[in-house]
């Protein structure tokens, strides 16, 4: 870029849909079945485990594991794959102790 030549920055928003592609329910069916692999069947994992973690590592305020779409008028979040990873290990980690 010459002296004096001005840039223009050009913002393209992600894909929610590819990038978040899963609600509460999903994202939970996919976490139990890592869990399986990982624990058999002898894990406990269950929606509520799932709030309680979401909320103590503070992944519903992380737009890497989850979106929230700002303007409905319930909250909707929609999670990443990184987030089946992330829940998995954690509740992993815990499981063990």
């Amino acid at each position: 870029m010459e002296r004096g030549e001005k840039a223009t920055v050009i913002n393209v928003p992600k894909d929610i849909d590819k990038t978040h592609p899963y609600t509460a329910t999903k994202v939970i069916k996919k976490i139990k079945e890592t869990l399986e692999l990982s624990l058999g069947l002898t894990h406990k994992f269950t929606s509520k485990k799932f709030q309680d973690i979401c909320k103590r590592k503070g992944i519903k305020n992380n737009q890497d594991y989850c979106y929230q779409f700002p303007y409905s008028k319930t909250k909707i979040y929609k999670y990443s794959d990184i987030t089946i990873e992330y829940i998995s290990q954690a509740y992993i980690e815990e499981f063990k102790k």
